[in-house]
């Protein structure tokens, strides 16, 4: 079963070198927060890659539907986004800093499977956000 996330942030290190960030997912009905540490990319190009690819698939007659997370495997997250093309979806393999840009880019859905968000993810509780508030 897959959830539905949300970008919630995206924080640089302060830890690592530069281009490194964690992205921050948000599973908003359970209340997991996803953490992935990914390297971002510091120059924006425009027209962004992100947006080139939106439109070629248009051209195509085709939209962008979700992203979606399906494996966790040896630290690396799999992904692929979908894209519908008349009555037919198609599964592209891509990276997964390359789905967060195509997420930001056409405010498209992103989905994780459970186990990975149960894996990787944590529980935000009542007690951990008034602990964080008193700390702050």
């Amino acid at each position: 079963m897959t959830k539905e996330l949300k970008l919630l942030a995206i924080v640089p290190s302060t830890k690592s070198k530069r281009g490194k960030h964690t992205v921050y997912l948000f599973d908003k009905k359970n209340n997991f927060i996803l953490p992935i540490k990914v390297k971002h990319q510091t120059h924006v190009y425009h027209p962004s890659v992100y947006d080139t690819i939106k439109r070629l698939a248009a051209a195509l007659g085709g939209v962008i539907t979700s992203a979606n997370i399906y494996l966790f495997c040896e630290n690396t997250f799999y992904t692929y986004i979908q894209i519908k093309q008349n009555f037919t979806y198609y599964e592209i393999n891509t990276s997964l800093e390359d789905a967060l840009g195509i997420v930001a880019e056409c405010q498209i859905p992103l989905f994780v499977e459970e186990e990975i968000l149960h894996k990787c993810g944590f529980l935000v509780t009542r007690s951990m956000v008034e602990k964080a508030l008193v700390q702050s």
